[in-house]
Formats: structure tokens, sequence, C-alpha cells
């Protein structure tokens, strides 16, 4: 009754530019131009998956189930199967890309507790850790940036509610990881999902769907090259307001 605070005119703004960008103005040690390729897209898409077609080309570990709330789609994991990870490499990532979005949707099915459930994504040898998940929370806005330079986002497409199978709260949650270059300067990643559940199928399970695997592509490159104290993870997720392809660029999960 005696003080309080509160918010208003929250703004969120995308700026566009449909101008090439202006020199950098700090110093930089080495200070280089990228050119421009001929052609270039800023977005190629590589990998598309949606198992509509009950196809599991290239998987180690896979299984389709079906749900008329969640089609055909890769699962179900539960507790049994955790020593049965679903696996695949991509082999056609080209090493050129600046960075390369993985883009998935995660299937929280029944009777998951954020304190022993928990979701796992390996990328090559990295495992990304994206945390517990709870059938009556939604877990929508995580998000994160691991210490190898992978950045993930998560936005849930509805709040917790009854999809299908048990009598328990479902949730759909997509998934977008950003990944840096020097993990496929091979041209390839290998990614595995794991769920780490303490109860059985009737209880708690889990589900992959509508994978996509992407490359980025700065087409206007900066002018000055990144200083060399600065890491490459940094490089992806600084905001120094490159303007790139007509979009504000902050390099962040969504691209």
């Amino acid at each position: 009754e005696d003080e309080s605070g509160g918010f208003d005119n929250i703004q969120i703004t995308a700026k566009n530019s449909c101008r090439p960008p202006t020199p950098v103005p700090r110093p930089t040690r080495n200070p280089t131009v990228r050119p421009t390729e001929p052609g270039c897209l800023p977005f190629t898409e590589i990998h598309e998956e949606t198992f509509e077609d009950g196809s599991l080309v290239g998987w180690t570990n896979g299984r389709i189930e079906f749900s008329p709330n969640f089609t055909r789609f890769l699962g179900l994991f539960w507790k049994d199967t955790a020593s049965l990870i679903p696996t695949k490499t991509y082999d056609d990532i080209p090493p050129n890309a600046d960075f390369v979005v993985l883009e998935f949707d995660f299937y929280e099915i029944d009777s998951w507790d954020s304190r022993h459930d928990r979701l796992f994504v390996s990328i090559d040898t990295w495992t990304i850790d994206l945390g517990g998940f709870d059938q009556d929370f939604d877990e929508t806005g995580r998000a994160g940036v691991k210490t190898d330079g992978v950045t993930w986002f998560i936005q849930s497409n509805d709040r917790p509610k009854n999809l299908g199978f048990s009598d328990f709260h479902d949730q759909i949650h997509h998934v977008v990881m950003t990944i840096p270059q020097r993990m496929f300067q091979d041209g390839k990643i290998t990614v595995k999902f794991h769920v780490r559940l303490n109860e059985y199928l009737q209880d708690e399970s889990g589900g992959f769907d509508n994978i996509k695997v992407s490359a980025k592509y700065d087409c206007f490159r900066r002018l000055g090259a990144v200083p060399s104290e600065q890491t490459e993870e940094e490089d992806i997720m600084n905001s120094n307001e490159n303007e790139v392809s007509g979009e504000f660029v902050s390099r962040n999960l969504r691209g």
C-alpha cells in the first residue's frame, strides 16, 4: 500500500536496411574485406524431415509413431529406450557456411516432471542439456548458450494440454539451435536426441518431428576482421548491428 511499480508501452522492433553495410568504425588488428559471393543466398535449406512417409533413411535407432494430434513422428522414446538413442549424420553440410541452423519439434508427452525428466541434444561430440520439462509448466522462451558456441531457443506451440496417448498434459516445443562453423568444417554433423526419463511408457515419453537443417551465409561481409581475442561464439551472438542481406542481424538463434 506504500509503494509499487509498473511497466507500459513495451516495444520490440526489427530494424531493416536496404543498403550495403558501412565500414565498421572500430579499428581491427587484421582489416580485411570478405567479398560477397555472386548469387549468394543468405538462407539455404539442406534437409527437411516430417516422417509423414514413414521413412527413416539414415537414422540409427529410429522408430515411427502416429497420433492424430502429432501425426507421424520420430518416437516414441522412454525410460526403456535410454540406450537406443536416435542418431543421424548429415553429410552434405557446406563448410563455407557461416553457421548451420538445426530446427525440430520436440514432443513432451504425458507426465514429465522437471525434477527428473530432461532433454539432451548432441552435435557430434558436444552434448547440450536443454533442461527439465514438466507437464504443468510452459517452457516457452527458454534459451541458452553452450561454451562450445552452440546457441538454442525454445518456442512452445501452445500451453500444456492433453494431446494424446495417456491422460496427462502434453506440449509441442519448437527448438532452434545455431551451430558455429568450426563444428562442420568436415562438411557433416551428427545429431542425437536423448530423453532422460524415470517412468515407463504409459506415464511419459518423447518424440521429434519436422527436423530442418539449414545453412546461413553473410552475403554482405563485414569490413574488418574479428579481433583475434574475440571468440567465434561471441561473433555469432554479439549484436554489433550487423546489417546483412536487408535484415537487422544480431546473429541470434532465430537468425
